[in-house]
C-alpha cells in the first residue's frame, strides 16, 4: 500500500500539545496516524468491545491514558472515529419516536392520496381507496402498537 505524499507537518503541529484530523471517509487518516506514530496508544471506537467499554466507564479512558504516559515513552494518544460515539448515542425510545413521526407522515400521505379516488370514484376504484385506508389504518394504529409493545416485552426479559 502506498502512501500519498502529504503537506501536513505534523511535529510542528504536536508541538501545541493536541491535533484534530478530519476529512472524508477511506482517504488514509488512520493509516498516515498508524505509520507515522507506531508508538502510539490507539483507541478505535468503530471495534465495539472499545465503544462499549468505555461508553459504561468513560473514566476508564483517562485511566488508560494515564497508564500509558508513565509506561511508554510516547505522550501520543490516538482515538480513532470519535465522532461515531456521539452518532450511537440515540436511545432506542427516541429511536422508536423517529420511526412513529415517519410512519405517522406515510399513513397521511397514504390516506390523501386515497381521499380524492374515493370521491371521484365508483364502484372498484371507490372501494379500492376504502379498502386501502381502512388496512394503513389498520396497520397503523392496531398492527403497529401490538408489535411494539412484544418488542418491549422481549427486551425486558
Amino acid at each position: 500500500m502506498s502512501n500519498y505524499p502529504r503537506i501536513l507537518d505534523i511535529d510542528s503541529i504536536l508541538k501545541r500539545k493536541s491535533l484534530f484530523l478530519f476529512g472524508p471517509r477511506q482517504t488514509g487518516k488512520s493509516s498516515f496516524l498508524r505509520l507515522n506514530f507506531p508508538q502510539a496508544m490507539y483507541i478505535d471506537l468503530l471495534l465495539n468491545e472499545n465503544f462499549s467499554l468505555l461508553i459504561k466507564n468513560p473514566e476508564l479512558l483517562r485511566k488508560k491514558v494515564e497508564l500509558h504516559l508513565k509506561t511508554n515513552k510516547s505522550n501520543i494518544v490516538i482515538v480513532d472515529e470519535i465522532l461515531r460515539g456521539a452518532a450511537r448515542q440515540i436511545s432506542g425510545k427516541e429511536r422508536i419516536k423517529n420511526a412513529f413521526f415517519i410512519i405517522f407522515a406515510a399513513y397521511a400521505t397514504v390516506v390523501a392520496a386515497m381521499i380524492p379516488l374515493f370521491n371521484a370514484g365508483a364502484g372498484l376504484v371507490r372501494g379500492f381507496a376504502i379498502t386501502t385506508i381502512v388496512g394503513v389504518s389498520i396497520g397503523v394504529f392496531i398492527t403497529r402498537p401490538a408489535f411494539s409493545s412484544f418488542i418491549e416485552k422481549l427486551l425486558s426479559e
